[in-house]
């Protein structure tokens, strides 16, 4: 695939699954056991007070179309800001491909709809993206990262997931066909209103999620999520099978992110 449709399909995987798991709350936790239904009570009210993450993060992508095969492993860090969206992303990947097998660094500073990015393919500097021109409008994140959208989509989900309680987590899971996420997306405007995904026959064939949260807070502890697509487009027709995991290190600790004059 073309490197601005693996970027999108990235930031749609990436933002979208991880817009699923941000919450905070200060409440005790019940001294009786939870329901998944009582869970995801608490994480909406105290979804509102969600302003910044700082996290560690983990993805790996493996990419067949009909351009070829490419299979990536990344590790890196995440600061965003969740109104508006800021965001500065660094990550180190291993590219692997029928051609060649390659370590490959990106840094990347998000400023709405404005990307700044640096890869061995931008040379020395910063490419500057608008990320509208891809499809992608980051607005549409800010909603479903932190409200309505995404507490939709857990209470789509609310009676086919489980949940375990340990020493000091209650932890959300649940693995599914593709069919029941399919449906929720149709109405998610982040997907319904993206350009480049209403060109394609995009369908999730399969979705699991694993998110683990503090009993007592209810922050978010790690959050690991599994999602296999399949995108019809022409030449650019694919299939994405993305494992992405997110260790919450920080909330609410960032004031701002600015782009350093030497990225600009």
């Amino acid at each position: 695939m073309k490197f601005k449709k693996v970027l999108m399909l990235s930031l749609v995987g990436m933002l979208a699954l991880s817009g699923c798991s941000q919450k905070d709350d200060s409440k005790e936790s019940e001294k009786k056991a939870m329901t998944v239904q009582q869970i995801t009570q608490k994480v909406e009210d105290a979804n509102k007070e969600i302003k910044s993450i700082k996290a560690d993060l983990a993805i790996k992508m493996d990419i067949k179309s009909k351009q070829g095969s490419m299979a990536t492993s990344s590790t890196g860090s995440i600061e965003m800001l969740l109104k508006p969206i800021k965001m500065h992303l660094n990550l180190k990947s291993e590219i692997k491909s029928a051609q060649k097998s390659a370590p490959v660094e990106m840094d990347m500073y998000i400023l709405e709809n404005d990307a700044y990015i640096k890869t061995p393919a931008s040379g020395k500097g910063y490419q500057k993206l608008n990320l509208k021109d891809l499809g992608v409008d980051m607005s549409l994140y800010e909603n479903m990262a932190k409200s309505d959208d995404q507490l939709k989509l857990l209470k789509s989900l609310e009676s086919k997931m489980k949940v375990e309680e340990t020493d000091k987590a209650y932890v959300l899971t649940y693995n599914g066909d593709g069919k029941d996420f399919n449906e929720i997306l149709k109405t998610m405007p982040e997907f319904k209103n993206n350009p480049v995904l209403k060109g394609s026959n995009f369908e999730v064939k399969s979705f699991s999620t694993k998110a683990s949260y503090d009993k007592k807070t209810f922050h978010p502890i790690e959050v690991l999520n599994k999602v296999e697509i399949s995108v019809k487009a022409g030449e650019d027709s694919g299939d994405m099978l993305q494992e992405t995991t997110m260790k919450y290190k920080e909330l609410n600790t960032i004031e701002d992110i600015k782009v350093p004059e030497t990225v600009k």
